[in-house]
């Protein structure tokens, strides 16, 4: 901002001599001409924005460089190649890949104008904050010229949309979209742990579902010791056992009686699948710490596909996915069957039961239970909020995502910035 110079008043206008007088004009002339030039800067900066919510605004150029930063994740997560063809191809039902881009990409920047206001409503940015995604930003640029050459930068990431404003711009963005969070729900979710807070842990919790499975394997067991440990080779592996012909026949007619109790109880006869008959089989196969408590899988996932809950890992070799997604098309107090890599699994699905994420004894399996919490309120704030974002028509004709180039790992090459 240029300084202001001390002019003196022209020549036959009249000097006021009242002190008081001389500061109330001097005031008013000044939320005049701020007052004017800010709604001038407001008008100008909505005409320019593409995208707008609650006064966050985001022009063509930091825009554009979202869109292309996104365009890179989502090549990468589904192995695309960046050619006209490839965009063109169908993705589903009518719907091509370059479609798919184009609604995910807006809808990423709708869920970015929305962690801003978030931000801009909880907090704001600090001294240390500006001066660090300012520093983000001229790294970038040192790091593809060897100087802070802005003017070459503007150059070669013009093909790409945006400029070193747009840069410092997006980033910004983006470092709003990640530090949202933990500015209303605290580091670790941990705002979340405290009084007051109930209604939003029972929102995630209720994505969990309760399960007791009984695993029949067929063809091999764990050997255990006497004490019923695991035992372990000098590699780390569970040592096993192949079965004995006549184990085998056991564990078949043990599994055609199971199967006989759950059809009898789908058929409304209760009294063959009792809970002490499912205890009893649980007893006899399926022996480990979580035999008798049971199992707690999270439903949700997050962008990537991996549910936030690291419980949901426990059977990855034995067909974890495949348990996870049959409980999730369960009814509550059903049992159901499906073949695993070891053999049979009974699945049966339970009362989730009150709060019991605060309960040790269930600790293993909500051990980052705040955390994923907070992830999951946020993000489907982000989405609701969404729903309100202004997305101009424009956008869509300014921000070509599917011709533009995407920024991948922002290095310079050729004179365009490729993977």
């Amino acid at each position: 901002m240029k300084e202001n110079k001390k002019r003196g008043a022209p020549k036959g206008h009249p000097v006021l001599k009242n002190p008081i007088a001389i500061t109330v004009i001097i005031t008013l002339s000044l939320l005049i001409v701020f007052g004017a030039a800010a709604g001038i800067v407001t008008a100008v900066r909505n005409a320019r924005s593409l995208v707008s919510y609650e006064g966050v605004r985001i022009e063509k150029s930091a825009a554009a460089y979202l869109a292309t930063t996104y365009k890179s994740a989502f090549v990468a997560r589904h192995a695309a190649v960046d050619d006209p063809v490839f965009w063109e191809a169908e993705y589903e039902k009518g719907v091509t890949w370059g479609d798919l881009l184009e609604a995910e990409t807006a809808q990423y920047i709708r869920e970015v104008a929305a962690a801003a206001y978030l931000f801009d409503r909880y907090s704001s940015l600090t001294a240390d904050e500006r001066k660090s995604i300012k520093a983000s930003a001229e790294d970038i640029v040192y790091n593809y010229y060897g100087s802070l050459d802005k003017k070459a930068f503007n150059r070669d990431a013009a093909q790409m949309g945006f400029d070193y404003d747009g840069l410092v711009d997006g980033l910004t963005l983006i470092y709003k979209f990640e530090e949202a969070k933990s500015r209303i729900y605290g580091r670790g979710g941990q705002v979340l742990s405290g009084v007051g807070y109930g209604a939003e842990c029972e929102k995630y919790y209720s994505t969990f579902v309760y399960a007791r499975l009984l695993f029949i394997r067929t063809d091999y067991e764990y050997v255990t010791d006497e004490n019923g440990k695991f035992e372990v080779d000098k590699d780390g592996n569970l040592v096993t056992r192949p079965l004995t012909d006549e184990e085998k026949e056991q564990r078949a007619a043990d599994a055609e009686e199971i199967r006989a109790a759950i059809s009898a109880l789908e058929s409304g006869e209760s009294g063959q699948m009792s809970t002490e008959f499912f205890n009893s089989m649980l007893k006899k196969y399926s022996f480990d710490e979580y035999t008798e408590t049971g199992y707690f899988f999270s439903t949700v996932a997050d962008s990537n596909g991996v549910p936030y809950a690291d419980a949901t890992k426990v059977f990855a070799e034995g067909g974890g996915d495949v348990i996870l997604n049959r409980l999730t098309d369960m009814e509550v107090n059903t049992y159901s069957e499906l073949d695993t890599d070891f053999g049979t699994c009974f699945v049966y699905r339970g009362e989730l039961g009150n709060g019991l994420y605060g309960s040790s004894t269930y600790e293993y399996f909500f051990s980052d239970f705040y955390a994923d919490a907070a992830n999951y309120l946020y993000l489907n704030t982000l989405v609701e909020l969404s729903k309100s974002v202004t997305v101009k028509e424009k956008y869509f004709t300014e921000v070509d995502i599917v011709a533009l180039p995407y920024n991948s790992s922002f290095k310079l090459r050729g004179g365009f910035i490729a993977p």
